[in-house]
């Protein structure tokens, strides 16, 4: 092996400017794909952590809720499902409150407008906190970004300088926003200017933040609600575990059964502790409650019928001294304001309890769950078992949507959702994959162009190595004939020419790699400053590459197998080549 290596070493050095052309192609292969490769790698890192980290989160949890014909996008209980987040997504990550004048949860557009001196434009307001993730994203032109916290400062906020401009206002200027909140509701606010900041992003030009304590009540949000939650993993560098991830949430987001533990009370003060549930209000859920609910008294199709109608337990109608059309009322302790409206309702029919409907449960048509423990969040939850043959018969927290993992699918689901008559609350789990596809789709297009910028390099390495070896061969054909007359193998001609163009091939690979890390360090170092969309392609204004070292293994294993392949049969003819023709041959 030592003697090959020797001899493939020496014949490198023979045809010294045929080698070193080839060598040179090879190298500029190799700093092509090294560059392209770490631009690729560079832009996913800025659309996947730092776009896509603003515009939508990595996850996005909403809710909506529609007790009437009106939709509103918001979760009345954020702890517990920040609870549920923490719990089920793996890794480092970080939560942000979807609070601002564009509702997204609600399936709408609620932008507003800002009016300035003597100008107007359109404006989303959004809700931060002040934490390092923004701090080190904004660049400050004028005042204090820190000032959103200024109690003082009537609604402090701060805009973009291009915002600035068109609305003629500066540092300690005021704005008039006028939008809605999450309930429709028109809502006009002023807000103080405390900071103006560069635009760095072209996706983020057309907002304006403000604290999440002042913009919270403004748009009708109480603290311990919000408009939608949004999952941020920190550097993220495989988008298909957001994909696995968001299963895992959308598993343990599975919806318990409505209803509340509270205390039925009659008109003479007789009270009772019971649990109050609804049945689904499907045709097959009722036909299946009727054949496992024995009425003693009434009929089953009132609690269909009448909004006001509660079906009892012997044990709880006799404890409450009541019977059929007796008035009783319903309250409970709700988990953020106390004690609820008590509710009017009427004896509508008692039945027997058996194991599944025991005597504290309380039947109540659903219309009057989805207008008591939807807006208010029962501190004690009814404790019905998911493996209780009851509960795939009773109304659910909320229903939960099935997840899509494409724009199309998610748009065609929501169509079939705006076309159908729900009530109640709905929660959903997107990703990026649905809500921010048309950024991901440029990187889509960039791996596409690096794709074939590849196979291109490829090919002319390819047609270099093979034109130059049949050369070489065709050159030392008499030395071929004249080493195999005094002894060398076969084998040994073979593996020479291969070792050759394997060695030839690995030595300008490395050139290549380290010309290719030097191209990337001159070209990050110019500061470009743009207000085009190329923005999106720069990071802190310059251009960002982020190779890596299993690019480089990879890249280098690809252009030897290339070398190794196509050199590997020129080189095995011309070991079969015949002794005496080979010493017969004349160039």
């Amino acid at each position: 092996m030592n003697m090959l290596l020797k001899i493939s070493v020496r014949n490198l050095f023979r045809q010294k400017r045929r080698n070193v052309l080839l060598g040179i192609g090879i190298a500029f292969g190799m700093a092509i794909l090294i560059v392209s490769n770490a631009f690729a790698h560079g832009l996913s890192d800025i659309l996947l952590n730092k776009i896509i980290k603003w515009m939508t989160g990595h996850i996005l949890v909403t809710m909506q809720e529609k007790q009437d014909k009106r939709t509103y996008g918001l979760i009345r209980d954020k702890e517990r499902f920040n609870q549920i987040i923490q719990e089920r997504i793996a890794g480092d990550k970080v939560i942000y409150e979807g609070i601002s004048t564009q509702n997204m949860s609600a399936g709408h557009s609620h932008s507003g407008r800002a009016l300035g001196n003597g100008t107007s434009e359109f404006l989303v307001v959004v809700g931060m906190k002040m934490d390092d993730s923004f701090t080190d994203e904004v660049e400050v032109l004028s005042g204090n970004h820190l000032d959103i916290n200024d109690t003082t400062r009537e609604n402090p906020i701060l805009l973009y300088d291009k915002m600035a401009e068109k609305l003629n206002v500066g540092v300690n200027d005021t704005i008039r926003v006028q939008f809605s909140t999450v309930y429709g509701q028109v809502q006009a606010a002023q807000f103080t200017v405390v900071a103006i900041l560069r635009s760095t992003n072209p996706f983020m030009s057309f907002a304006a933040f403000t604290s999440q304590e002042t913009l919270r009540p403004l748009v009708g949000l109480m603290p311990q609600e919000t408009a939608s939650l949004s999952i941020v993993m920190t550097n993220l560098d495989e988008p298909k575990r957001i994909i696995e991830q968001a299963k895992l949430l959308h598993d343990a987001l599975q919806p318990g059964a409505a209803g509340y533990i509270g205390t039925l009370k009659t008109e003479n003060g007789t009270q009772q502790v019971a649990q109050v549930l609804a049945v689904l209000p499907e045709d097959a859920a009722r036909t299946q409650f009727a054949e496992k609910m024995s009425v003693t008294s009434g009929e089953l199709t009132t609690l269909w019928n009448d909004r006001q109608a509660a079906f009892l337990s012997q044990k709880m109608a006799q404890a409450l001294g009541v019977t059929i059309g007796d008035p009783i009322s319903a309250v409970y302790e709700t988990k953020f304001e106390g004690m609820s409206t008590p509710r009017s309702l009427r004896v509508g029919g008692i039945f027997q309890a058996t194991d599944i409907l025991t005597d504290d449960m309380v039947f109540v048509h659903e219309q009057e769950l989805y207008e008591t423990s939807i807006p208010a969040v029962p501190k004690s939850p009814v404790t019905l078992a998911k493996e209780s043959a009851l509960f795939p018969l009773t109304l659910k927290e909320w229903t939960l949507l099935e997840m899509t993992y494409d724009e199309q699918a998610y748009q065609k689901k929501h169509k079939l959702l705006r076309d159908s008559d729900w009530k109640g609350r709905i929660v959903e789990v997107n990703t990026m994959f649905e809500l921010a596809s048309d950024v991901l789709k440029m990187e889509t297009v960039l791996d596409i162009v690096t794709l074939v910028a590849v196979f291109v390099l490829f090919l002319i390495i390819l047609i270099g190595v093979v034109n130059t070896l049949r050369m070489t061969i065709r050159e030392r054909t008499r030395e071929i004939g004249t080493i195999r007359a005094i002894g060398m193998q076969r084998g040994d001609v073979r593996w020479s020419f291969v070792l050759e163009v394997v060695l030839l091939a690995f030595f300008a690979s490395l050139v290549g790699l380290g010309v290719g890390y030097l191209a990337m360090y001159v070209f990050s170092l110019p500061k470009i400053n743009s207000d085009s969309m190329f923005t999106m392609f720069l990071l802190d204004k310059h251009l960002h590459f982020l190779p890596t070292v299993l690019d480089a293994f990879k890249n280098l294993a690809i252009i030897l197998t290339i070398a190794f392949l196509t050199s590997f049969f020129p080189a095995n003819r011309a070991a079969k080549m015949s002794v005496a023709d080979a010493l017969r041959h004349f160039e």
